[in-house]
């Protein structure tokens, strides 16, 4: 398994943040961000890449090997914070087109050198005709197994309309017939799925071709377009297997907003209104409880936010909000329902860089569950005093959470999904209300051949969230795409397939879960609403 060294955080000074680490100018285009967590500007990153076409490259600064994404240099992504600081630094928001281009700079002899080097140590592939039957054999295979699944789905499809029509065929003649008075049932298609796989095959095709790469297919895609799935794998012997999710519906932005739109966290309030963090447009969007567009939150002027991490409706469905800047206090601040700024509730001033906000939640008796990142991590639970104000009440996890997700309270217990990436290992770990760890459970490993778009080895977190009408939790799974429903005790009710790349999961009242796709999603950066059968 493809694993590497990351980047601790820079203690560095703010004037460094604008500058690239390898040829010390500012940043002109877009930073990158190396899976290693260091940041480069593309000038830099395309001396380094050994060709055109590279599908690897060695980080600059600590000379490790490290995986391209289909597309290059242009296709990792940008470090939008260190962007936004060198936005603010030169005053005005400056298009791309304004801005003039770096003077190429010569290329080293020496680097030429060890490029040429690096091309030349490995040793040739396969004959060219032993790889194209080889490919051609392999596009063979899938393409029937995709053409006998089609072919098997659309032969039930036609038995299900056989069969309702019949079932209605009887009923009426079995009442005295067809006839002017009688009230005949309505029928519809829904063809989704269907849809949904179209619009996959148009924008991505079937299948890439690139060298040193295995081409991807769209075959596993068909489960998360809607196909439930013939085999659980993962869920526990006893467990119900649900059908896959269907997605309703996708919640839009302005449109002038969408180029930067980067959603994190989501929360459905207690009247159904829907709250999405936006990290791109650092602020926070509210949409009502179908899902049509209201306002937008702490954009400018008090309240405003850099890094909006967080997001979680209190009793009286009024907003907070926690934000994790780089060099500002970590806060906690509240909104009301039309998105007017009411108060801070919690500043914390960390200048060692110890703690970082992320993830918050909110129990019965109104204390906010801080997720907190960083060299330190651990939950932090906050509570209000008679006069509301909000003071740090207790810690619990910093000697067992590696890298926390989330923290919900249930049934006096806190369960916390942690995710521990030297081990490779995802799971939710349940603490007592002294903060005791009691038990782990709902753990999963991931193998080879679970990557990402950048073709890296990962374990994605568990989104957890909360179901107050059955008193379970709900986890999803970012690499078998699945949601488990959990029992306090850790025991699996049932499971469910849902999108890929989900970064959180919210419950409305209805049943449907609102989960927010991050760039790794079939829905790329995008909100969206899922319902089950």
């Amino acid at each position: 398994m493809a694993f590497f060294q990351k980047a601790r955080t820079s203690s560095s000074s703010s004037a460094d943040s604008f500058l690239c680490p390898v040829c010390n100018e500012e940043y002109q285009d877009e930073p990158k961000q190396l899976p290693c967590l260091h940041t480069i500007c593309q000038d830099c990153l395309c001396d380094a890449a050994a060709e055109k076409n590279a599908l690897k490259i060695y980080c600059p600064i600590d000379g490790q090997e490290l995986p391209l994404p289909m597309g290059g240099i242009k296709m990792l992504p940008t470090d939008f914070r260190v962007l936004r600081l060198v936005e603010t630094r030169r005053g005005q928001n400056k298009t791309r087109s304004e801005r003039k281009p770096r003077e190429p700079r010569k290329e080293k002899p020496e680097k030429t050198e060890r490029k040429k080097t690096r091309n030349t140590d490995k040793d040739s592939g396969p004959p060219l005709q032993e790889q194209e039957e080889s490919m051609k054999k392999q596009l063979s295979e899938m393409m029937a197994k995709l053409r006998g699944l089609l072919d098997e789905k659309e032969k039930a499809l036609y038995k299900q309309i056989d069969d309702g029509m019949a079932r209605e065929k009887r009923s009426l003649s079995m009442n005295g017939g067809e006839g002017k008075d009688k009230k005949r049932a309505i029928f519809l298609l829904d063809l989704t799925p269907c849809r949904k796989i179209l619009q996959s095959i148009k924008e991505e095709g079937l299948a890439t071709i690139q060298g040193n790469r295995k081409a991807p297919t769209l075959l596993s895609e068909l489960n998360t377009a809607g196909v439930a799935p013939s085999v659980n794998k993962t869920a526990t012997p006893n467990a119900n297997y649900r059908d896959a999710a269907e997605v309703i519906r996708a919640l839009n932005v302005p449109l002038q907003f969408k180029s930067m739109f980067n959603p994190g966290a989501v929360a459905v309030g207690k009247d159904g209104h829907i709250a999405v963090t936006d990290y791109g447009n650092e602020c926070v969007w509210l949409f009502n409880p179908e899902g049509s567009f209201l306002c937008q939150i702490g954009e400018d002027g008090e309240g405003s936010m850099e890094c909006p991490d967080g997001v979680f409706f209190l009793p009286d469905n009024n907003i907070i909000v926690s934000d994790g800047p780089f060099e500002e206090p970590q806060s906690i601040q509240m909104f009301d329902i039309t998105g007017r700024f009411i108060r801070s509730l919690v500043e914390v001033d960390d200048d060692d860089g110890d703690i970082s906000f992320s993830s918050i939640s909110v129990d019965d008796d109104k204390r906010i569950l801080v997720t907190c990142n960083g060299t330190r991590p651990c939950i932090q639970v906050y509570s209000a005093n008679d006069n509301e104000a909000y003071s740090l009440d207790m810690e619990l996890g910093e000697e067992h959470l590696a890298s926390p997700g989330k923290a919900i309270f249930l049934d006096g217990k806190f369960y916390v999904s942690d995710s521990n990436g030297s081990k490779n290992t995802t799971s939710i770990k349940e603490f007592d209300e002294k903060g005791s760890l009691l038990q782990t459970f709902d753990e999963d490993k991931h193998n080879l051949g679970h990557r990402d778009n950048m073709g890296i080895d990962i374990t994605y977190p568990i989104r957890l969230a909360l179901d107050k009408s059955n008193n379970t939790l709900l986890a999803y799974h970012g690499i078998p795409r699945e949601i488990h429903v959990l029992r306090p005790d850790g025991t699996q009710v049932s499971s469910m397939k849902a999108v890929s790349g989900a970064r959180d999961i919210a419950l409305t009242k209805d049943k449907k879960i609102v989960a927010t796709c991050g760039e790794d999603s079939i829905f790329s950066r995008s909100v969206q609403m899922l319902k089950f059968n």
